[in-house]
Formats: C-alpha cells, structure tokens, sequence
C-alpha cells in the first residue's frame, strides 16, 4: 500500500467528509419530510372518509367515532414516531455540521468535533428513553393504555456509550494534536 503525504490525506478527509456532509443533509430532509406525513395523520387520524361520498363523487371528512381506542393508539403511535424522528433529523443535522466542519479545515481532531460527537450521543439517549415515554403520556391522555410498560432501546444507549468512547478519542487526538503544533 502506498504511503499518503500530510496533504493527500487531508485532501481525502476533506472530499469525505463533504460528501458524507451531502448525504446527511438528505437524509435530514427525508426525516423533515417524516415528521410533516407523521403530523398530518396525526391531525387526521381522527376524521375519515366515507367511502360511499367517495364513490358518489364527493370528497368529505367526516368524524370517525367508530373506533375510539384504535384512533387514540395510532395518534399516540404518530406522536410517538415524530417525536422519534425529529430527534434522528436533529442528529442527522448535527453530524451534516461536523462533517462540513471537517471538510472546510481537514482536521477531524477539533473542539468543534468534539462538541458535536457529545450532542449526537446525548440525542442517542434522548431516543433511548422519550419516545416511549411521550408513547405511554399519549395513551394516558387519548386513554388507550390497557397496561403500562417501559423500555428503553438499548440500540440508542449503546450508541450513545459508543459515542462518548470516541469523543474521549477525538480529545486524545486534540491534545496530541496541539503537543505536535507546540512541537513544531
């Protein structure tokens, strides 16, 4: 394998990073783009169309009063998912910026860096534990909470431990980082 200099590598950290900056800012506005669909069925779960205005060319909203305990657990099931969502979008956002970050100096061991490794992480545990807390309140209210259990998403907590791991890395680096630049 072929030795890179100091400059072919921040080249190549730079290119990387801008793209992985371009797809996290996607993947931002497909999650936007989730929370609006999940908050339109939320205001809409409710209200329903016949079926019979349909076919008479009519296109009415009508109250669904039919299934009380089905509109009240999937309106809890769209808060629940927004809330869920929008913390991903947030997280997408964040590691968007630490890439454009990393992309504009070439240097992935900075502050700034650092700082959004821990935000991302603390979002990871965000989504461990609220969605299915907002889930259980959701249900207390609409009143379609037959039993009431919690659990956290170990996925998200794992993630979020992983993420501390490095961001205690990435300040390992800054500190050899500056005893280089004193160095030099």
């Amino acid at each position: 394998m072929k030795t890179m200099t100091k400059s072919q590598i921040m080249t190549s950290i730079k290119k990387s990073s801008k793209t992985i900056s371009g797809v996290t800012s996607g993947i931002f506005a497909l999650f936007v783009i989730a929370v609006i669909a999940l908050l339109i069925a939320a205001v809409a779960i409710p209200y329903g169309s016949s079926m019979t205005d349909l076919y008479s060319g009519k296109l009415g909203i009508t109250y669904n009063n039919n299934a009380p305990r089905l509109v009240g657990n999937a309106t809890a099931f769209c808060i629940c998912g927004m809330t869920e969502i929008a913390v991903l979008a947030a997280m997408a956002a964040s590691v968007s910026k630490m890439f454009r970050s990393i992309s504009s100096n070439g240097k992935p061991f900075t502050e700034t860096t650092n700082k959004y490794i821990k935000k991302i992480s603390v979002l990871c545990l965000i989504n461990a534990f609220v969605p299915n807390l907002i889930m259980i309140i959701a249900n207390l209210i609409f009143g379609t909470a037959e039993k009431i259990s919690y659990e956290a998403d170990l996925g998200y907590i794992a993630m979020a431990l992983l993420l501390i791991t490095v961001g205690k890395i990435v300040s390992y680096g800054i500190m050899l980082q500056r005893e280089s630049d004193e160095t030099l």
